[in-house]
């Protein structure tokens, strides 16, 4: 369905992403970072960075359910030929009936496995709230107040509410002079975090916003880190050399602030 429209033989080229988050400091101090992810693509006989990993045929085998602990990959060229990487750690279960019954071609998947239905962390939603400008982040420590009332996760809304309630007892009594100058600020502060309670908090469901694994990075789950630096060839002019790891392959900074 998504190849309708997302061809896996498109280039994409260098794409910019900034990243803007805020530390829990009493400034909220700001930390933006600029990177070039090198997303790269096209047809299989001149595919590079990210996207070669769908021009190219990249078999795996999974040993595990959630597809994150990776035994053996090989990596088909157009001639046939088949370079074979293995874990060695787990080398005892990687046998060439296991490989032939279980081995998966890598597809989109894989990575964007959470392409839709993303349950964002309140750390990540208060970060977009304070640059967005929903949440005032000239008030001293909100974001460490923020953190302190939903993570980890309350065991029903209304707790949540009334955690948040208590954020203007906090200002009340330590920074007095601050409430009385920016209550308004605060009042809003305090309805964008009920907001961002209403988008983690899902006690009937018995999940948070950790419970699905997300594979597009490396953040919150191994992700790139699977196999990259993990498995190592068996075989070859490549013999004993781990896959690729180094940061630069896949993005690069270009401000840091």
């Amino acid at each position: 369905i998504c190849e309708q429209c997302h061809r896996p033989e498109r280039f994409a080229g260098d794409l910019v992403r900034t990243h803007t988050t805020y530390m829990t400091d009493e400034k909220n101090t700001e930390k933006v970072d600029t990177r070039v992810l090198r997303v790269g693509g096209g047809e299989s006989a001149v595919a590079q960075d990210i996207h070669w990993h769908i021009a190219a045929d990249v078999w795996y085998l999974p040993l595990d359910r959630e597809l994150q602990e990776i035994g053996w990959v090989g990596v088909e060229t157009e001639d046939g030929t088949l370079t074979e990487y293995v874990n060695h750690e787990r080398i005892d279960e990687v046998t060439p009936e296991h490989i032939e019954k279980e081995k998966r071609l890598m597809d989109c998947i894989d990575c964007h496995n959470r392409a839709t239905h993303i349950f964002r962390s309140p750390e990540e939603l208060i970060d977009i709230a304070l640059m967005q400008g929903k949440i005032d982040s000239s008030l001293p420590y909100i974001k460490r107040e923020g953190l302190k009332v939903l993570d980890p996760v309350n065991s029903s809304l209304e707790k949540a509410y009334s955690r948040i309630d208590g954020i203007k007892d906090f200002y009340q009594t330590n920074y007095t002079q601050i409430y009385n100058a920016k209550w308004k600020a605060v009042n809003d502060a305090m309805a964008s975090l009920k907001e961002i309670a209403e988008l983690t908090t899902f006690p009937y469901m018995n999940i948070t916003w950790d419970t699905y694994i997300d594979n597009i990075s490396h953040q919150d789950s191994p992700g790139c880190f699977r196999c990259h630096g993990k498995l190592s060839a068996i075989d070859g002019p490549q013999k004993g050399r781990a896959i690729d790891a180094s940061c630069d392959s896949c993005h690069y900074l270009i401000t840091s602030e």
